[in-house]
């Protein structure tokens, strides 16, 4: 039942002393949700402490303010009927943004307009655990970061391409955000000139 545990005694050193216990994270501990909130559609998964995949969401549909809220509950719900059982249980939510996300509201999101009402505060509301926001290419290069094996390096770019293109950059083994958010957005680039205008503007 405790979040640390004790896994095995390791050898004691040459000079003596106690042999050192090793320890993990129980992956039963609690559960977290991890939310993918595109234009077109919401992928989530349900993931045990240890980072192992428990359940997964899978949702084609166009998103927008009308109904961002209604999905979101949907998933969450069948996420959690579905997750083996921890003793805290769900003890976070993150939940990805395909636009410019400040640390209180979601700035502009050029493909959906769930930039035109207060998402966040509706869903941090709405449950007992913390919730958090955070664009989405930011949040897969920190993922790659995390997870990659001997990986040594204090620096990565990670691309993003869905509906748009955008970049999530980790300087100095931190996110890099940029003075407003901007820090990984390409900006605009012209590949036919006269063609359709950018969704952005």
């Amino acid at each position: 039942k405790a979040l640390i545990i004790e896994t095995r005694s390791g050898d004691s050193s040459t000079l003596g002393g106690r042999k050192p216990i090793y320890l993990r994270l129980n992956p039963y501990h609690a559960a977290v949700l991890s939310l993918d909130l595109e234009c077109d559609g919401i992928n989530a998964v349900a993931a045990l402490l240890n980072g192992n995949i428990v359940k997964s969401y899978n949702k084609k549909i166009e998103i927008n303010k009308a109904n961002a809220m209604v999905e979101i509950n949907n998933a969450v719900e069948s996420l959690t009927k579905q997750i083996p059982f921890t003793v805290e249980g769900i003890c976070s939510m993150t939940i990805a943004i395909h636009g410019i996300v400040r640390t209180d509201c979601i700035e502009f999101t050029p493909n959906y307009d769930i930039d035109e009402f207060d998402l966040m505060n509706q869903v941090q509301n709405e449950y007992e655990f913390p919730v958090f926001f955070a664009n989405e290419a930011n949040l897969a290069a920190l993922a790659e970061f995390s997870t990659s094996e001997n990986y040594d390096h204090k620096t990565l770019a990670s691309v993003s391409i869905h509906r748009g293109v955008g970049a999530g950059i980790i300087l100095n083994n931190s996110i890099y955000e940029g003075s407003n958010g901007f820090g990984g957005e390409f900006g605009h680039n012209i590949l036919y000139p006269n063609g359709l205008p950018c969704s952005c503007g």
